[in-house]
């Protein structure tokens, strides 16, 4: 696994890209809609440093050469039924 470098600083240095599918939904030059698994966890916390949503599109970003800031949003009820 390879650490993502970030310009926010050492807590963003942190994340740690972890390989792993991502099934995205919707995608354009501002924002990534990804269908998240049930169990999995969003972002890293204790107990969870390489196996989250954010590890996996950092590993993601990493292999498109792209920056990329995480920031997740959750209960998007609205928009999960239109994407149905």
């Amino acid at each position: 696994m390879s650490a993502v470098r970030s310009p926010l600083g050492p807590v963003a240095d942190a994340l740690i890209a972890a390989p792993g599918g991502v099934e995205i939904l919707f995608e354009d030059a501002y924002v990534m809609a990804v269908n998240k698994p049930p169990n999995m966890p969003t972002h890293p916390s204790r107990g969870h440093f390489a196996d989250t949503l954010a590890n996996r599109v950092a590993w993601l970003m990493a292999e498109r050469g792209a920056s990329f800031v995480f920031r997740a949003v959750t209960g998007w009820t609205e928009i999960q039924a239109a994407l149905c």
